[in-house]
């Protein structure tokens, strides 16, 4: 597989994450799952989606990267390649907090707006100007979805 494939496998994962937190925030609001709260995973989702995107960034200009969920090292080397990853830097801070703590008991108090605030935080780093770029690039339409009500 060449880069161009693998980054777009990578877009592709990381849709699929973001589809999975989208589509488990509007199943839990309808009151669709059984004995299942599906909140912790709606929060990874949106953590594994917003990093695979900036790997992908990292893999398509050719930049190495270590295989973890360090989020804040991620950030840190696209901002050292496109300053303008600064803008992001928040953003992938909240997503950060999501890594971990929401595994274990009385770590985070989760509301709906929070996890309202962490899709639409994928979002932004999907549609950023040079992540975007590589969608297009690579024929890749966008994932984002709204159900209708």
């Amino acid at each position: 597989m060449n880069v161009l494939e693998e980054v777009k496998e990578m877009f592709l994962i990381a849709d699929n994450h973001y589809l999975g937190a989208v589509n488990s925030y509007y199943a839990n609001k309808k009151g669709l799952y059984y004995k299942y709260n599906p909140t912790n995973h709606i929060l990874n989702f949106c953590e594994l989606s917003g990093e695979i995107y900036l790997k992908g960034y990292l893999k398509r200009n050719n930049i190495s990267y270590d295989n973890n969920h360090n989020l804040d090292a991620i950030i840190h080397k696209c901002i050292t390649a496109d300053s303008s990853f600064q803008n992001l830097i928040h953003d992938c801070s909240l997503l950060a907090t999501f890594t971990s703590k929401i595994h274990y008991p009385n770590e985070l108090v989760i509301r709906d707006d929070t996890m309202v605030k962490t899709i639409k935080t994928v979002e932004k780093i999907m549609q950023f100007p040079p992540v975007e770029k590589i969608r297009q690039e690579l024929g890749i339409p966008s994932p984002i979805w709204k159900p209708q009500d």
